[in-house]
Order: C-alpha cells, then structure tokens, then sequence
C-alpha cells in the first residue's frame, strides 16, 4: 500500500512521509513535506464501539498543558477511561505539543457515507486525522491516491501553513456502507 517513504509510485520525491513511531512526527516541520502518516502497528485497535452505539457526531474543545485524560473521557460521555479515551488523549498530548497549543478541537464522528467525496484541502495549519473504524483517509501524491490504514495518524498541513508543496489534498473514502469512525483535531488558538 505504501511505496519507500517519500517516493512516489514512479520514484520521484513526494511531499509525504510514512514513520513508524511517534516521535518521527515531527517530520511534519520539513519545509517540503506536507503529510505525515505515522504507521501505528496494533495488536488490537481501541474498541470503537463505545462510540459507535448508537452512531453519532462529537465536536468538543480540551484544554490543559498536559491534557487531562479524564477530559477525554467526559468530553466524550463516558463514565470511567477505555482504550479508545487513553488513544484520544495520547493523540491530543502530541498534538498540542507539536503545535504549541493548549487549546484543541476535537471531532469523533461515524458515518456509513462519504462524508467528504471530493479532493480537498483543510483551512487550518495543521490537521490531525486517524479512522479507528472502516476505510482510512485517501490523499494524492501527483496522480497516485494512497489510502491510510486503520489506526494510521495523519498530520495533515492545510491551506494556512505556508509551505512549499502547498496543503494536503484529501477526501475520505467510499466506505460502501461500511460504518468508519474518524477523529480530527484542530488547534484553536
């Protein structure tokens, strides 16, 4: 699914990166990359159900310097930690760390549709994005589209990070009815 890191398809140097642990995140500041895809290995992904039944829409704002994971855990209706809130609050702690925030915006939602079809670019600086349910997200290197795994991160660069291959272009995939469970974070400062 995935060619050498940084090259496309036909060998040419692309804007993304794939690493393989957290702390090669910071890929994310090369001036010429737009798009980490941080490949997690899983023995077993979080247990998405508890979000999933019945399906819905989360959009919540965290903050703290370090988060709080019993943040997490309220914010998203339960009563007590699960390994999905400990994966949330883990990727909330990288991403206000990478982007100097203590402010984040976060979006779990699932839908069996395409909820964004067409190739797009995000108005933000950075994006956060990993499916822990269903299809992955799909971006375009030149011509080729790759489609991230589940459980993947992405770092995503939007349209107000200047930078030299310009935003991610991306869109979600056709999950054919399957029901996927995206999280985004945003920063809000």
């Amino acid at each position: 699914m995935f060619p050498e890191a940084g090259m496309s398809s036909d060998g040419v140097v692309s804007p993304w990166r794939a690493v393989v642990t957290e702390s090669e995140t910071e890929a994310i500041f090369d001036e010429h990359v737009n798009l980490v895809v941080w490949r997690r290995h899983w023995d077993r992904l979080p247990d998405s159900s508890v979000f999933m039944d019945p399906p819905r829409r989360l959009m919540r704002a965290v903050s703290g310097d370090p988060v709080n994971p019993m943040q997490i855990v309220h914010a998203l209706g339960r009563e007590g930690p699960c390994a999905l809130t400990a994966d949330l609050a883990n990727l909330v702690e990288l991403f206000a760390i990478l982007t100097g925030t203590s402010e984040i915006g976060i979006r779990l939602e699932t839908s069996a549709k395409q909820t964004c079809p067409k190739w797009h670019t995000d108005r933000v600086s950075l994006r956060l994005m990993t499916t822990y349910c269903g299809p992955g997200t799909e971006w375009l290197d030149g011509a080729t589209v790759h489609r991230s795994a589940t459980g993947d991160v992405l770092l995503a660069k939007g349209e107000l990070w200047s930078c030299t291959p310009g935003a991610c272009l991306h869109r979600s995939p056709d999950p054919l009815g399957v029901p996927r469970l995206l999280l985004t974070l945003d920063a809000l400062e």
